[in-house]
């Protein structure tokens, strides 16, 4: 009995570790600062991280509350210093970002998705 709890245990570790290191392709944080090409945002546990912006990046309404069918597309000009961002990247190996959720609730509101690292 001992002995199979240990060998489960390990293939446990075994299958989860290749998973530990893993970089996400998607980080929430407020937006630092903005150019046409790069977004800075500020991240509750990595800090402030540097992405690449390009012609191919989507925006898009992140939509936190009711009615949620008033979401959509939502140009790079909405996109401000303050404003609570979701950034999807290509890929984990990549800065390029693929599509930003830029939601528009007022900053430090109950509904705005980072008011809970705001300081």
């Amino acid at each position: 009995m001992w002995v199979r709890r240990v060998m489960f245990v390990g293939l446990a570790l075994l299958a989860i570790g290749p998973s530990v290191g893993a970089k996400s392709t998607r980080m929430v944080g407020a937006v630092a600062s903005v150019t046409p090409s790069s977004l800075n945002v500020i991240t509750q546990s990595e800090g402030t991280k540097s992405v690449r912006l390009d012609a191919r990046t989507e925006y898009m309404k992140w939509v936190t509350q009711k009615p949620y069918q008033s979401g959509g597309t939502v140009g790079f000009n909405a996109l401000a210093v303050g404003r609570c961002v979701e950034v999807n990247l290509r890929s984990a190996d990549t800065d390029e970002v693929k599509l930003v959720w830029i939601s528009t609730e007022p900053v430090g509101s109950v509904a705005d998705p980072c008011h809970t690292f705001r300081k």
